[in-house]
């Protein structure tokens, strides 16, 4: 790949990957300070532009996005897991493809499924309780809690038994696709080393569980189920009138499965640990739930009246996004601030460092959830903040998941007190910004009197 002519580089392809091995996120950040918010990594044949600037995401995500397509990622590798689902199609059939799956995420729908959503998090702290005063891994609750609510809204209950082995067959396959995509060596050894073998046989039994659960739910019938399975087996496609085949709704079912746990389980790990050290803000956030909830039980509605308990999801998701890089990749000539980009070049959004970009936040390292309060938010750049990405191609299920955030966030401050070991905890800038193992919470039942 060419790199676009009088654009700053990073330097040296082997230096530039052994500063992007030992901090990924620090390099990105030192590459900003030196060249700016546009500049070439060179990382030897996977290098690419990267783009640091609210106004530049605004070209690739939305008013040049048909110059774009997505990443390598999507469209060579993850159809291994995915298939053909709305996360790697691409142009007409993401288009017929997302009409399709749409309607499952609108207010209507949600409304329906609010009360699973509310039960499944209920009775996980109600299992909670059983931990007081003990640590727990609050990474391994948030998973398992994310993926109980995400299994209840796709597929209903009949999935809950083989959830864990679900989960832990697609972290093999995942791990094994972002090998694939990162390691030349690893493309070619895999054959020999037998991965491939393994990663088949997982997504096997993820194929099976699926289909075993979706020619289930044919033989009985959908009346009185509102889950996603439910919609996609009745729906039809727009320009055919035809249904969807197994395939395709077995593809939508993991795409959605895949994306729809990981991006709140990681908000939700890092509000705690930013929230250790902002304990008025806790305060703030019950005093919110106690006032607008209590003892009653939550609505949709009520949960998405917690304007502050958002507020302080969104500054949590600014300062560790999930989603924190964007990938695309150019399909014919575009110019961007000033530099041709040639057709092929691989493209990168470091939302990360757009989040914290001092021309675009106020004192950007400092917690301050009232900048997304209504009065402030109005005039931050509609670019500057990306926790779902933006244009036509936004994250499908932004609503959904901040449904799930709120409710999350607001019934378990209401319930228990807590304390993070280490509220510096270690970041993974893998497909999403994860934490690095264990993040130990002691639990305890709130000692405070609610209003």
């Amino acid at each position: 790949m060419k790199k676009p002519n009088g654009m700053p580089s990073s330097g040296h392809s082997l230096k530039t990957i052994r500063q992007l091995s030992k901090d990924t996120l620090g390099a990105f950040g030192q590459y900003q300070e030196e060249h700016g918010d546009l500049y070439w990594l060179n990382v030897g044949s996977m290098s690419s532009v990267v783009v640091a600037n609210p106004n530049l995401a605004k070209t690739i995500l939305q008013t040049e996005q048909r110059k774009f397509h997505k990443g390598e990622i999507y469209h060579k590798f993850l159809p291994l897991l995915t298939g053909n689902g709305i996360i790697s199609s691409e142009e007409a059939e993401w288009k017929r493809n997302r009409k399709v799956v749409q309607p499952a995420f609108h207010k209507t729908y949600l409304d329906n499924i609010f009360t699973s959503i509310f039960t499944e998090i209920e009775q996980h702290f109600d299992q909670l309780e059983r931990h007081s005063g003990e640590w727990v891994d609050w990474n391994k609750e948030m998973m398992n809690l994310t993926l109980s609510v995400v299994a209840q809204s796709i597929m209903g209950v009949e999935v809950k038994l083989d959830l864990n082995q679900m989960y832990h067959a697609m972290e093999r396959v995942l791990h094994h696709i972002i090998l694939q995509w990162r390691n030349p060596f690893y493309r070619m050894s895999q054959g020999v080393s037998g991965a491939k073998k393994r990663v088949l046989k997982d997504i096997q039994f993820m194929d099976q569980m699926v289909y075993d659960i979706i020619r289930q739910r044919k033989a009985t019938g959908n009346e009185g189920k509102h889950d996603l399975l439910a919609m996609l087996l009745e729906s039809t496609y727009e320009d055919n009138g035809e249904k969807l085949e197994e395939s395709q709704v077995r593809d939508e079912t993991i795409t959605v499965f895949l994306a729809g746990h990981e991006t709140s389980a990681n908000a939700m790990v890092w509000a705690l640990t930013i929230l250790e050290e902002h304990p008025e803000v806790v305060e703030k956030i019950r005093y919110e739930y106690d006032l607008m909830i209590g003892s009653s039980q939550p609505t949709m509605e009520k949960i998405m009246r917690l304007r502050y308990t958002r507020q302080v999801i969104d500054e949590c998701m600014r300062l560790k996004p999930s989603l924190w890089s964007i990938g695309r990749n150019a399909k014919e000539p575009v110019n961007l601030g000033g530099y041709d980009i040639a057709p092929g070049t691989d493209v990168s959004i470091d939302i990360y460092h757009i989040h914290r970009h001092p021309h675009f936040w106020e004192n950007p390292e400092r917690f301050d959830p009232d900048r997304f309060s209504p009065e402030r938010s109005k005039d931050l750049h509609r670019h500057a903040f990306l926790p779902f990405g933006a244009g036509p191609r936004v994250c499908i299920g932004n609503h959904f998941a901040y449904v799930e955030m709120i409710a999350i966030l607001g019934m378990f401050l209401s319930r228990f007190d807590f304390q993070v070991e280490n509220p510096n905890h270690p970041a993974e800038p893998s497909v999403t910004l994860r934490p690095v193992g264990e993040v130990r919470v002691k639990v305890g039942l709130r000692k405070g009197e609610a209003i």
